[in-house]
């Protein structure tokens, strides 16, 4: 049974833990019992507004209980804010929980305030050079020569406002179960859903190339009032009948899927214009049922989108039969009236 003590305190008689700047109190209170074989333990690790410095994220006013066996650790209720050099800091709150080491089960339910994602995935700037070295690494998974361990995981993130250099949303939500995480991504199984309410999307190719039948500018940013759907992944192929981005501009469809270890797509994208967009022959060929002018683009192998010529000459073709059937049904009807007046 460890008292509460003054972690910053003891931290300072080490160089080695000066780079981490500890502060706050934690106390302790461990059981260990049972042979040197099989050692028993539980214990109890109890923070107090604990603050550290780890790699690059700044943690703060952690406040929590950490329950701990040999071989599980849970969190009921860890409360504290995270931050990175020119990030704001976010408040959280999590409760987390890990079952079984050599094979583990790990739950998580996070509830955090505003948070930028540039602080754990970075701002999307890299040099050239270290750009296509991650192409080249990223081609193929490498073998390993020992088995990886797979990874069970299940839970949800709420994050009131979510910030990041490709888009802004408000009241993200995230849930999924998974099995067979490993590095590679081949072995993954599981159910993922999104939802984004309002937001902004920001510098995607893919919108850049879409921007003229979006009418929006040529840098791909869309506004946007909500963005979500569910996915069902299979053996590391990711694939979705329902993801789409609903936008004053356009409504957008993705069916299709995604082979996570390659980030490699087979995506069908249903671009739905507001009723009256486009106007002359093109929106008479490519208006739905609706009245809306749609257009089909397919994303395979990359992620740059290209036009589906094959599901525009489809819909101008129904649309021509249809205009031909209505064409021949009024002269139909006008020879049969002018037969009947005779």
């Amino acid at each position: 049974n460890i008292a509460p003590f003054d972690i910053g305190s003891l931290a300072s008689l080490s160089k080695l833990a000066a780079p981490y700047n500890a502060s706050g109190k934690i106390s302790f209170d461990a059981n260990i019992r049972g042979s040197a074989k099989q050692p028993k333990f539980n214990g109890l690790l109890v923070l107090n507004n604990l603050g550290a410095k780890v790699q690059t994220f700044n943690l703060e006013a952690l406040n929590g209980k950490i329950s701990l066996t040999e071989n599980s650790v849970d969190l009921p209720a860890l409360t504290g804010k995270i931050s990175a050099a020119g990030k704001s800091p976010a408040e959280f709150k999590i409760t987390a929980g890990v079952r079984n080491f050599q094979n583990p089960d790990i739950s998580l339910d996070a509830d955090f305030g505003s948070l930028d994602l540039g602080m754990f995935m970075g701002d999307g700037k890299s040099s050239p050079a270290k750009a296509s070295k991650e192409k080249t690494e990223g081609a193929a998974p490498q073998a390993s020569a020992t088995k990886p361990m797979e990874i069970k995981a299940q839970g949800k993130v709420h994050i009131a406002k979510v910030t990041y250099t490709k888009f802004d949303g408000q009241k993200f939500e995230a849930n999924w179960k998974l099995t067979g995480i490993t590095p590679t991504l081949e072995k993954l199984n599981g159910q993922m859903e999104v939802q984004i309410g309002q937001g902004k999307i920001n510098n995607i190719p893919a919108l850049q190339i879409l921007a003229p039948f979006l009418k929006t500018d040529s840098s791909g940013g869309l506004m946007y009032s909500r963005i979500g759907g569910h996915w069902n992944i299979i053996n590391g192929n990711a694939s979705t009948s329902d993801f789409q981005i609903n936008s004053p501009t356009a409504d957008i469809f993705a069916k299709g899927s995604v082979y996570l270890p390659k980030s490699s797509p087979d995506l069908s994208l249903i671009v739905k214009l507001p009723k009256g967009s486009v106007g002359g022959t093109l929106g008479q060929y490519t208006n739905d049922a609706e009245g809306r002018s749609t257009l089909t683009f397919k994303m395979k192998g990359d992620w740059k989108p290209s036009l589906d010529s094959a599901a525009v000459t489809k819909q101008a073709t129904e649309e021509i039969k249809k205009k031909a059937g209505d064409l021949l049904q009024k002269e139909g009807q006008k020879l049969l009236e002018g037969i009947f007046k005779r």
